[in-house]
């Protein structure tokens, strides 16, 4: 059994390494940002933040399982952001004065996913730096086509493409290579790293588990908490999800160039939660009839 065990862990991380480092340099050769387009001064560090709440945690969970056993609330998120992304390409397109005919759609864009290694920090341990992440493609529909994939079926595809890349060792490897050079101290080369290895990502998305009760300060009640995800270099928009006191609050924090009403474009993501509910209600109907 332990050299069975020991086989397994093996090919694991040989196989498992090539292939996630063949996919990472397949997006940094191949992939782009479409929100490049709209940028017109990279040296502008204007950014735009908003919070909003989302849903309690529990109606999001049955949401996710609605879909599949193997669908986690993170891929909802995920889905939720592809569609916001979508509707303020649009946004920038209609605004723009670039030519629209040299304005290039992906049919997919890359987006940054942040893994803790233990899930949370468990008692005992210091906050430390446990992270690693890796990029994934998800589909990217500019178009606003009436023919255009459903809500659902997005879901499920980004819920395929997140699990294939977690069974990787994608985010061990990252950790790995940027806490080796942090331990060197090379500034220079680890900024030029996270730049080329982000693989033209347009966005990153996190979340952080916050208390599942109500807390207190000062004798007061804390209704509410959100954090803000410091942007990588070179990436745009950033989404972090913060679970607190049974509910679900998303917060953006974006390059103003990119995202300058920030708070459409958690609408954007709360509408798209809403068209998911709605399009798996009505595939429920038929078997309860």
């Amino acid at each position: 059994f332990l050299f069975h065990r020991f086989v397994a862990i093996i090919m694991y991380y040989v196989f498992g390494s090539i292939f996630a480092l063949s996919l990472q340099l397949w997006h940094m050769l191949t992939a782009r940002n479409p929100f490049d387009e709209f940028v017109k001064d990279p040296t502008d560090g204007s950014r735009s933040i908003s919070w909003k709440h989302l849903a309690r945690i529990d109606d999001a969970k049955a949401v996710a399982r609605s879909i599949s056993k193997h669908t986690k609330l993170n891929d909802l998120f995920v889905a939720l952001l592809s569609s916001a992304l979508e509707n303020q390409y649009q946004d920038l397109k209609a605004k723009s004065d670039v030519s629209k005919a040299s304005l290039k759609c992906p049919s997919s864009v890359n987006v940054v996913v942040p893994v803790h290694f233990t899930g949370s920090i468990l008692p005992g341990q210091t906050i430390g730096n446990k992270i690693g992440a890796f990029v994934a493609p998800i589909p990217f529909d500019a178009s606003r086509d009436e023919k255009r994939t459903s809500s659902l079926s997005r879901l499920r595809k980004i819920s395929k493409t997140l699990r294939r890349m977690k069974l990787t060792p994608a985010p061990q490897i990252s950790w790995f290579i940027t806490s080796l050079i942090s331990m060197l101290g090379l500034e220079s080369i680890a900024k030029y790293a996270i730049v080329c290895c982000n693989g033209h990502a347009v966005a990153v998305v996190s979340n952080v588990h916050g208390f599942p009760f109500e807390i207190h300060w000062a004798a007061r009640p804390i209704k509410m908490l959100m954090a803000f995800l410091p942007l990588p270099p070179r990436i745009p928009i950033g989404i972090l999800v913060t679970s607190y006191d049974g509910s679900i609050v998303l917060s953006v924090e974006a390059d103003e160039q990119i995202v300058p009403d920030p708070d459409r474009f958690l609408d954007y993501m709360l509408e798209e939660y809403e068209v998911i509910k709605g399009e798996i209600s009505r595939e429920a109907e038929p078997a309860n009839e």
